[in-house]
């Protein structure tokens, strides 16, 4: 018997989704759905939301959370994110802007970058990984 749990591949190996950070999930799940309405799949995340069985608000969250700014998505994938970065949390708003998110999520002097690499000022002991563009 196969299991319906979707696969997430993280760090190069592939996990069961109930392993994993809710967080990371949100964001997986997010840009599947994104991907699936712009192919056209569905027109738009209330027709997805009816298609899947999810509530409308938590389809729109999903989406919201797949766009976050890609410094802060390898910090969730890494596990370099800090505590107080939840799903919970996600649920007010989000920034457009990249740098907006870096800032409400991360503090106003929350990140710097120095020679290439993105510093977070909540987990000073932890090394800072190498962002890949």
């Amino acid at each position: 018997k196969h299991s319906q749990r979707r696969k997430i591949i993280v760090n190069g190996g592939v996990r069961d989704s109930a392993d994993l950070d809710p967080l990371l999930v949100s964001i997986a799940r997010g840009r599947r759905w994104q991907r699936m309405i712009d192919d056209g799949i569905f027109v738009n995340s209330r027709e997805l939301a009816k298609a899947v069985g999810r509530d409308p608000a938590q389809v729109a969250s999903n989406l919201r959370i797949a766009m976050l700014a890609p410094d802060i998505v390898h910090q969730i994938i890494t596990g370099n994110a800090p505590k107080t970065l939840t799903s919970q949390t996600m649920r007010h708003e989000i920034p457009e802007l990249w740098t907006d998110q870096i800032e409400t999520f991360f503090g106003k002097r929350g990140a710097t970058r120095q020679h290439g690499r993105l510093r977070y000022r909540h987990s000073p002991s932890r090394k800072p990984l190498p962002i890949q563009r």
